[in-house]
């Protein structure tokens, strides 16, 4: 903070204590245009430093709607700066002020912020359905309305909606040009890039990132040109295109490094640009041991954006996997782990839930080629409860796909292990492949088919293994006492062992089954097919039969009785159970 701003902040203050309040207020307005100005630099601490003071003032002078307008201010800055939950605090703040004074553009400018701290926080639910609440307002102002489409957009391109966000980004890119916001042109336009690469457009991919290119070097956004280059180098790859291509825009990245020689975020693309290119195009060793240093340059720095760092490490990875593969000494592992270790922080930190989702399975992978089934399997269902907490469904039904898959391939798995199989099988087995080509872009987030499972048998079971309820959906499941003891048995064993440590599901043959304990009682079901839809039925079960009272009332009653309900003891029951689980879909 200058000196003028402390002699005009001082000013303030006298004028408030001689009750000259227009005079103070007019003083308190033109530092807070100083703190926007600062903010509009990127230069949010003294933003937030000015902002702060302001809101002290326009509290003494008691002016709402400068208190209202000045969280906005706070919001923002607060939730660019990393601190999301003050970011949310001020943007609800400044929302029941707008409410207060029946201030329509204020309601969807407040409604906007809220929804931008959501996104940062990684709740995309949250976040999209209050942007989408201050796009309904009619009196919304048009350049937060572009903001508003913007972030739609990236968010949409995050869960892998991806004609969602091809929808809400033209439309912003569109009212942008109209309104000639040039600050949200490339954003706009990168994203739009995006999503065509994901597609396999590359064509069209790269006539979104040229023009995105071309803006922000008019404008001199330092950060939009080094993204927009580092999108055409991938495209170039991914496309399989030619090496003088990849080159110039490598070039370009070295003279903007030669430029900006303190800009480290500029030098980290570079560097991991350069490094990629290396990889792609040469197969000397010399090239891929310096493709290497440049990336362990980037990942060893202090980070200068997440993205850059993320991808980097991802690079690392799989340059070093391939090494594993190739000389089959498993000290490669002990470079590899760390790396992993270190991108899941970074991931959680930055609330980057889609790479979360990349580096847990990567993990579980990994896990997976040094034999250690149930850790692979445990961080499998992690990472689904990740992508399912946060409503990335598509990432969960993938994420769901490949745990079926392991646990089809629990044999062939064994047989390596007792055979001493080298690297080189248990890498093709786990199968990277997958992995590399979404992180490099390769293709939209497809999960696979969703194919209804069989269901074939619902228990609920007390404490000490005490049968209260069973529901058998199939003949072809059939009990005798001595058999069905041991199956409660082995399920207890089950709830103990496997359940209480995070595993979502054990497979019995080619059956499998979900459970949740839940008060004094474990749901079990039983069934054949795939996981991903039987367990959104599983959940909407367990969900309803808790806003039942009555289910749980009988229930504990049937239990001190040590005796089985009938479904006529629990007549709401059986209409839940063929309403959830004769269902084509899951809820």
């Amino acid at each position: 903070m200058n000196d003028s701003s402390q002699d005009e902040l001082k000013r303030a203050e006298e004028l408030i204590l001689e009750s000259k309040m227009d005079e103070a207020l007019n003083i308190v307005r033109k530092i807070e245009g100083k703190a926007w100005a600062y903010f509009n630099k990127r230069n949010y601490e003294e933003a937030l430093s000015l902002a702060l003071k302001c809101q002290v003032l326009y509290e003494k002078i008691g002016n709402k709607i400068g208190i209202a307008y000045n969280l906005i201010l706070l919001s923002y800055s607060n939730t660019l700066s990393g601190d999301y939950d003050a970011g949310l605090n001020c943007g609800l703040k400044s929302l029941k002020l707008y409410e207060d004074l029946n201030n329509q553009e204020g309601i969807a400018s407040s409604l906007f912020l809220i929804g931008l701290a959501y996104n940062y926080k990684g709740k995309f639910n949250q976040a999209i359905k209050f942007c989408k609440k201050s796009l309904s307002i009619k009196e919304i102002n048009p350049i937060i309305k572009v903001d508003v489409l913007s972030n739609l957009g990236l968010m949409n391109l995050l869960k892998g909606e991806l004609d969602q966000s091809l929808k809400y980004s033209e439309s912003g890119l569109k009212l942008a040009e109209k309104l000639k916001i040039k600050r949200s042109f490339a954003p706009n336009l990168s994203v739009i890039g995006e999503i065509y690469q994901h597609r396999g457009d590359y064509n069209r991919a790269k006539e979104y990132h040229i023009q995105s290119l071309l803006i922000s070097e008019r404008l001199g956004n330092n950060v939009q040109i080094g993204l927009a280059l580092i999108a055409l180098i991938t495209l170039v790859i991914n496309s399989d295109g030619p090496f003088e291509e990849a080159k110039k825009y490598s070039e370009r990245l070295k003279e903007l490094v030669d430029q900006n020689q303190e800009d480290k975020f500029i030098n980290h693309c570079y560097l991991y640009g350069s490094a990629i290119i290396l990889l792609k195009f040469s197969s000397r060793t010399h090239d891929r041991a310096e493709a290497e240093l440049r990336l362990n340059q980037v990942v060893k720095d202090k980070i200068s954006n997440p993205l850059i760092y993320i991808v980097a490490n991802f690079y690392l990875c799989e340059f070093l996997i391939e090494e594993l593969k190739l000389s089959n000494d498993s000290k490669v592992l002990d470079e590899i782990n760390p790396l992993v270790n270190r991108l899941l922080n970074i991931a959680e930190k930055t609330h980057s839930y889609l790479w979360q989702y990349f580096a847990k399975l990567l993990q579980a992978k990994l896990e997976l080629i040094q034999m250690n089934f149930k850790e692979a399997k445990l961080i499998l269902s992690q990472a689904q409860q990740i992508a399912e907490a946060h409503d990335l469904q598509m990432l969960a039904q993938m994420i769901s796909v490949e745990h079926d898959r392991l646990l089809e391939q629990h044999d062939m798995w064994e047989h390596l292990k007792k055979t001493k199989a080298p690297m080189e099988e248990r890498i093709n087995l786990a199968s990277f492949d997958g992995i590399k080509a979404r992180i490099q872009g390769k293709g939209a987030l497809e999960p696979d088919e969703i194919v209804d499972e069989h269901p074939i048998l619902l228990l609920i079971i007390a404490e000490g293994g005490v049968l209260v309820f069973s529901y058998p959906f199939s003949e072809e499941w059939t009990f005798d006492d001595e058999l069905f003891g041991g199956f409660l048995t082995a399920f207890n064993s089950i709830s103990d062992e496997i359940f209480s440590e995070g595993l979502d599901r054990v497979k019995f043959g080619n059956q499998t089954v979900l459970m949740e304990n839940i008060a004094n009682f474990s749901i079990c079901y039983l069934f054949r097919g795939q996981t991903y839809p039987a367990k959104q039925k599983f959940n909407e079960f367990i969900k309803r039969i808790q806003e039942v009272p009555s289910v749980s009332q009988v229930l504990e009653r049937y239990y001190k009785t040590s005796q089985v309900a009938k479904l006529a003891d629990i007549l709401l029951l059986e209409p839940i159970i063929l309403e959830i689980f004769s269902s084509k879909k899951p809820n």
